[in-house]
């Protein structure tokens, strides 16, 4: 009985909004007395569950049927003893709920292999990014596996519909805004919580760039206040996930290298990994390098881009009995990044991030499982204005450190049509560092001025939260969510100035956030969601205690304000899935209006620290804004070899105190993509249109340009070669547009906007073993 019960036994296989739940088996007297004298009778045949698309094995898919419960193994596979009438159901954060008729069931066990169309849309608005090759057009996004290589997985997240990015450099920093929700309004996260705070008060080091990129494996986006059992998800979550571990029976020796060339910015990439896997253990080392220099926008200007960036990591995964360890930890240094659109760039960024994660599974009983992890990350920020060429008003230097430590218990029950998840988690953030400006000419010329930017601050939040998922009669899918944190902050070493303009109160403040999702299953193929959210963020380190640095859209200093208010988010989601084998069409709008919205004004009376600097901000709260818009994604897929998929975002908001748009909203966007698979999907030629409106609405109180329109074309193709070579070649914007995205930030004392790359030809090769 032992044996058998080890061996229905499934370790934990996966993390945000999942149904990966674990096997149990109601423990009780009547049922081993019933059970024993069948145990040599009764065989049970194993059912591995695929993706209808790739055909790759779908792991911690939750089964129920005929009272027996838990999810599938690392390989895909449950087992099973077929009872007639019996209904086999399926659960999965990728793949939605599904029913598997009698009839179903029989021949599939018969197969040993059943496979399932993967969903958009899961009770909450999510999308998510692999980073695993797809051969077919669905909604869901898709990154190619030589992504890996990117030195900041913030682009990892720019072919995800609804999301654009802030840059500040025309090839680094990527900073995600997910439908007009950006900075500390998005929650970034890797492996249940582990985050980082950026050190540099422009967030050159975003906290989306101090991810590795080769060790992620996919990536999860929840568009507004719903994933609150992740921290304060105020508008919205990004969730990176490392992949899962997997064992062997059988000691394996596992890795991949891949490296690739652009010709434009003469960039250099590569990326490796290397691994072994036993029965109880697997361990792998990464490591990944990245250089490039200035490129060329489409009219041939010379944008100053150069980076260098590498990184470095291992994880460790232990199962024994019902335990699971798991360690890992990565040092990414980043050296002389050029910022065009700052006053300084960045010279040394040096970040060191450590997480461990313990899961306690149970074989029976309501309680499934207890997940519990720890994390801290360090960040050494220094930025200068050295690189940049003679004459200059000044020297400048800020050298800065972010400390961030966080801790979460999770507790996962189970019964029949309902998940529930229950926990707690902490938060520390502090960071600090000093500014000096040394003028080189006029009466101050030779003197040195220090201040701190951050004024050695610190946060401390603790929250608790829940959530239900349950599966109702009529096909009907309900979630609930609910989270309660208090956070306190406070500047350890305020400046007199400082102190002058706002005397700080540090109370603590109490948050409460509660989320509700709807879904209704009309058809086979047809369903419709309804979802509402409110969430209350406290402002940030940044939003309470910067001091006197330019932050924001202009060139206006940005002093804090320690006595924000917290915004109020009311956010309600409504949104439709057809899908049938070949077509799966999703349209969803949304709108949220957001109470004491964090933003700032100019105030003439207080003087900036900087001749150079135009003004002085002050961050205040606005009475209410706006936001609101629409996305749409089409995908079909025609036979085995073809396929294409378009999806169209668009996002307004407005500033109903000025009565004015909100400032770094992105335009509408359509996407288009036409895919072959061909030679048996060894040859996947592939070709992208892109189309981006004119952005007109923009923030007069902000000084924002107007954007021009601009359409870009991109073609690419990939070959498999032996069974373990993969060569991707192509070309990004083919005509050579010469275009600037309406969130890039203006080339530092100029109007001119950061363009982006024009044409770039490409190349990568991809190993693995």
């Amino acid at each position: 009985m032992k044996k058998m019960l080890n061996r229905f036994f499934l370790q934990k296989k996966g993390r945000v909004c999942s149904f990966h739940i674990k096997q149990w088996i109601v423990p009780s007297l009547l049922l081993l007395v019933t059970t024993v004298p069948l145990f040599g009778q009764v065989k049970e045949s194993p059912l591995q569950i695929r993706d209808a698309v790739t055909q790759e094995p779908i792991i911690g898919v939750g089964y129920d049927y005929n009272g027996k419960r838990g999810s599938t193994d690392s390989e895909g596979r449950l087992f099973l003893t077929y009872n007639e009438g019996a209904i086999l159901f399926l659960s999965h954060v990728s793949y939605g709920i599904r029913e598997v008729g009698s009839d179903e069931v029989k021949t599939a066990l018969e197969s040993g292999v059943l496979v399932w169309q993967p969903r958009t849309e899961s009770l909450q608005p999510i999308t998510v990014v692999t980073l695993r090759e797809k051969q077919s057009g669905r909604s869901t996004v898709h990154v190619h596996q030589e992504e890996k290589m990117a030195h900041d997985s913030g682009v990892l997240l720019q072919a995800a519909t609804g999301v654009s990015g802030i840059r500040k450099s025309g090839s680094y920093g990527f900073d995600p805004v997910i439908r007009g929700m950006k900075n500390d309004q998005i929650n970034v996260i890797m492996d249940g919580g582990h985050s980082a705070t950026a050190a540099c008060p422009n967030r050159m080091d975003t906290p989306t760039s101090q991810f590795a990129a080769n060790m992620v494996e996919r990536v999860e986006i929840i568009k507004g206040p719903y994933a609150l059992r992740f921290g304060n998800s105020f508008g919205g979550l990004v969730h990176f996930h490392s992949e899962e571990p997997s064992f062997s029976d059988q000691m394996e020796i596992f890795g991949r290298l891949t490296g690739g060339y652009e010709s434009n910015g003469e960039a250099y990439r590569s990326e490796a990994m290397a691994g072994f896997r036993g029965e109880h253990i697997q361990a792998s080392l990464f490591g990944s390098w990245a250089d490039g220099s200035s490129y060329k926008s489409g009219d041939g200007t010379l944008i100053r881009s150069a980076y260098l960036r590498n990184s470095v990591g291992g994880r460790a995964s232990l199962h024994t009995g019902n335990h699971m360890f798991t360690v890992s930890a990565t040092h990414n240094f980043a050296d002389g990044i050029e910022f065009a659109s700052l006053g300084m760039d960045l010279i040394s960024d040096k970040t060191t991030m450590v997480n461990a994660e313990h899961t306690l599974s149970f074989n029976e009983g309501f309680l499934q499982q207890i997940e519990t992890s720890a994390w801290g990350t360090y960040v050494d920020h220094l930025m200068t204005n050295e690189l940049r060429p003679m004459p200059k008003m000044m020297d400048m230097a800020t050298s800065a450190e972010t400390w961030t430590y966080g801790g979460r218990t999770e507790f996962q029950f189970q019964e029949a049509g309902r998940l529930f998840y229950t926990g707690a988690d902490v938060l520390y953030q502090k960071a600090d560092g000093e500014r000096t400006r040394k003028p080189l000419m006029g009466p101050m010329a030779g003197k040195t001025m220090v201040d701190s930017p951050w004024q050695e601050s610190e946060k401390l939040a603790f929250g608790v939260f829940a959530e239900l998922q349950q599966r109702h009669e009529g096909n009907i899918k309900s979630v609930v969510s609910g989270r309660l944190s208090v956070e306190k902050a406070e500047a350890l070493d305020p400046s007199q100035r400082f102190l002058n303009l706002e005397e700080a109160s540090p109370e603590a403040q109490l948050l409460p956030s509660l989320s509700a999702g709807i879904s209704k299953q009309w058809s086979s193929r047809f369903e419709t969601l309804l979802s509402a959210g409110y969430a209350t963020r406290g402002a940030g380190l940044t939003e309470r205690f910067m001091n006197s640095f330019p932050v924001g859209v202009d060139p206006y200093e940005l002093i804090g304000n320690p006595n924000l208010d917290p915004e109020q988010n009311f956010q309600v989601d409504l949104s439709a899935n057809w899908t049938s084998n070949q077509i799966q069409f999703t349209v969803s709008g949304y709108v949220s209006m957001i109470q004491n919205y964090i933003s700032s004004v100019i105030d003439p009376t207080v003087t900036p620290v900087t001749p150079s600097s135009p003004g002085v901000r002050r961050f205040v709260n606005l009475d209410q804004a706006r936001i609101s818009g629409f996305e749409l994604e089409y995908s079909q897929l025609f036979g085995r070899a073809a396929s294409h998929h378009l999806s169209m975002s668009y996002t307004t908001g407005q500033d109903l105190d000025r009565e004015e748009p909100l400032p770094e909203i992105a335009p509408f966007e359509l996407r288009y993509r036409w895919a072959l698979s061909l030679m048996g999907g060894a040859l996947r030629p592939e070709a992208t249109f892109r189309y981006v409106a004119k952005q007109d609405r923009v923030s007069s109180a902000f000084g924002e340009l107007t954007t021009p329109s601009f359409t870009t074309v991109d073609l690419s193709a990939a070959q498999d070669l032996f069974g373990w070579i993969t060569v991707t070649a192509g070309v990004q914007n083919l005509f050579d547009e010469n275009y600037a995205e309406h969130l890039s930030r203006r080339i530092a004392g100029t109007q001119t906007r950061l363009y982006a790359p024009g044409r770039n030809v490409y190349a990568k090769v991809a190993l693995s073993f």
